[in-house]
C-alpha cells in the first residue's frame, strides 16, 4: 500500500511541475454527460415528422380526398346500372318507374338502381352528415361531388366532376369514366386524370425513344428487329413439331 501511495505522490508531483492541471475524477458526470450529447445530436422524432409534412404538404389532404372518390364509385356503379336498364343516359324510359334518364332528380330509379337513394347515402355516414362529401347529385349521367373539410391554400371545397363517355367494346356501348377539366380537385393536387396521366407517360416514353434512336440508330433497330427474332422462335418450333411428327424435313408422310 505505501509503494503504490508513493508513485501517486510522485507522479502527482510530476504533473504539477509540468503545469497541468488535474481534476477530480467523475466516472458518472462523464458518462451522462457523452450520453447527453449523444442524444442532443439524433433529431427529435417531431422534427422528423415535420421534415416528412414539408416535402409534401398535400398528403393528408389527399388521403382525406380519397374519401369523396370512394363517394364517387357507388355512384359511376348506380349509373352504369341506370344505363343498362334504360339503354341510355337520357330519352330511355322505364313504364314501371316513369325514369328517363340517369339522373338523381325526378324518379331516379329503375331496376336495379337507384339514384336518388344512392346520392342520399354518399351524404350520410352511420346516420349523420358526412365528413367529407358536402354535396353530391347525377345529372344524365354525369357525377358531381363537392368536399367539405379538406383544406388546401386556405380553400375547404373542391368538387370532383365525373363524365360517362359511351365507347364499343364488343359491338355494344358501355360507359368509360372520364375526370372533367373543370373539376376544381385537379388544380388543387387533390386528385388525378388517370387517363391523361397514362397518355403523358405514353408520350414521354415515346418522346424517350425517339431520343435514343438519335443517339443510337443501330441500336434502336436492333430493339425493333428483336420482334422479327420472337417470331422466327415461334416458326422453329412449328418446324420442331413436323419433324417429330414425319420423321424427316422432306419425303415423309402423314
Amino acid at each position: 500500500m505505501k509503494k503504490k501511495s508513493s508513485l501517486s505522490g510522485l507522479m502527482a508531483a510530476a504533473i504539477a511541475a509540468l503545469g497541468i492541471a488535474v481534476l477530480p475524477a467523475c466516472g458518472d458526470d462523464a458518462a451522462d454527460k457523452a450520453a447527453a450529447d449523444k442524444a442532443a445530436s439524433k433529431p427529435p422524432v417531431q422534427q422528423t415528422t415535420a421534415a416528412k409534412e414539408d416535402k409534401d404538404p398535400l398528403a393528408e389532404s389527399r388521403e382525406q380526398f380519397i374519401n369523396v372518390t370512394k363517394a364517387a364509385g357507388s355512384l359511376r356503379q348506380q349509373v352504369e346500372l341506370c344505363f343498362f336498364d334504360l339503354g341510355t343516359l337520357e330519352n330511355g324510359s322505364n313504364p314501371d318507374t316513369g325514369a328517363t334518364e340517369c339522373s338523381s332528380s325526378g324518379p331516379g330509379k329503375g331496376y336495379g338502381w337507384n339514384l336518388v337513394k344512392a346520392v342520399a347515402d354518399t351524404l350520410t355516414f352511420n346516420g349523420q352528415p358526412s365528413k367529407y362529401v358536402a354535396s353530391a347529385s347525377v345529372n344524365k349521367g354525369v357525377i358531381t361531388l363537392t368536399s367539405r373539410g379538406i383544406s388546401v391554400n386556405g380553400k375547404d371545397s373542391f368538387n370532383l366532376i365525373l363524365v360517362p363517355a359511351l365507347i364499343k367494346e364488343d359491338n355494344r356501348d358501355v360507359i368509360s369514366w372520364e375526370i372533367d377539366p373543370a373539376s376544381t380537385c385537379l388544380a388543387a393536387g387533390l386528385c388525378v386524370d388517370e387517363k391523361a396521366a397514362r397518355k403523358a407517360k405514353l408520350e414521354a416514353e415515346q418522346k424517350k425513344m425517339e431520343e435514343e434512336e438519335k443517339k443510337d440508330p443501330l441500336g434502336a433497330a436492333r430493339k425493333k428487329f428483336s420482334d422479327v427474332v420472337l417470331a422466327a422462335g415461334s416458326l422453329r418450333q412449328q418446324v420442331e413439331l413436323c419433324f417429330f411428327d414425319l420423321g424427316t424435313l422432306e419425303n415423309g408422310s402423314n
